[in-house]
């Protein structure tokens, strides 16, 4: 999580931005909480089945269904990618925030 802190931050996400993702909150903003919810459908609540209902919502904030599949294959892609760095015990970029700080609750995918 502290890569994707750090690039939010990089690309003027706020602190209440960074902190209601931090700790699963929902976003001040419609249409990025949409893009939370899914993504915690996607990854969380539903393990890739996500209900008809969830992704409507989704595409009533405004998001087009290519979105929802961009998202499906990123979720994916991030997954590997974190299997392998924990296999690996690959170490932790010195230049990104210190992982203690980025605690992750249900729902908090950045």
């Amino acid at each position: 999580m502290a890569m994707h802190i750090a690039i939010l931050a990089r690309h003027a996400g706020t602190a209440a931005l960074i902190e209601a993702l931090r700790v699963g909150a929902a976003l001040p903003e419609p249409r990025l909480e949409a893009l939370r919810r899914f993504t915690a459908a996607v990854l969380v609540d539903h393990l890739g089945d996500v209900p008809d209902e969830e992704l409507a919502a989704f595409l009533a904030a405004g998001w087009r269904p290519r979105l929802a599949l961009d998202a499906v294959l990123g979720i994916g892609a991030h997954t590997i990618s974190t299997f392998v760095n924990r296999l690996l015990h690959a170490p932790l970029d010195p230049a990104l925030p210190d992982p203690g700080r980025c605690g992750a609750g249900v729902g908090s995918v950045v």
